[in-house]
């Protein structure tokens, strides 16, 4: 497996590469290539070690890459279209408390950065925790159980903060991407 030392290089260069043009600004998808560049090595050689000890982790993480290629096709950002937010969610109960609501804003990332930092965590501490549990099929079924969990609880946490602390804007936030369920692999 990757030493710390280099994931800990990675994840540096990584946050180098969100600096520069707001992410929120017009589609540059060639931009955010030249910006995760520097990284591919090193995403290469933890998908090469997870492919050999990881199966189920780097099939996860072919998945989520895949997605992302699909979706860079579509004239519209479709992370909009399909992100959780937690307002929409709790106007529309239980209609919008469905499995396409909760599963598919995980599983789709703002653009390259975001979806990099998040290959490498899941290439990373995914094949360490399916290595611990020793058997594929369990990890996939950990990741099919944590990502409703975690769409959940950020819907809870953000409902809670809008009736107690009386601060909404938790609520109207768009959320897209693995990272929460990649907070919950990283503390099992």
């Amino acid at each position: 497996p990757p030493s710390a030392s280099p994931a800990m290089a990675f994840f540096s260069l990584l946050s180098a590469s969100f600096r520069g043009p707001s992410r929120r600004g017009p589609l540059d998808h060639s931009h955010a290539l030249l910006r995760i560049l520097p990284l591919l090595p090193a995403l290469l050689s933890h998908f090469a070690s997870a492919l050999a000890s990881a199966p189920a982790t780097a099939a996860a993480a072919v998945f989520l890459a895949a997605l992302h290629l699909l979706s860079l096709s579509s004239p519209h950002e479709p992370s909009l279209h399909v992100c959780l937010q937690p307002a929409s969610i709790l106007r529309h109960f239980p209609r919008f408390l469905s499995p396409p609501a909760l599963l598919l804003p995980a599983l789709l990332h703002a653009d390259l950065p975001h979806l990099a930092h998040n290959l490498v965590s899941l290439l990373v501490f995914g094949a360490a925790l399916e290595r611990r549990l020793r058997s594929p099929l369990n990890f996939l079924a950990l990741l099919a159980v944590l990502t409703p969990v975690v769409a959940l609880a950020h819907v809870a946490v953000a409902a809670a903060a809008w009736r107690v602390l009386e601060s909404p804007g938790w609520a109207f936030e768009c959320a897209v991407g693995f990272s929460g369920v990649l907070y919950a692999v990283k503390t099992i």
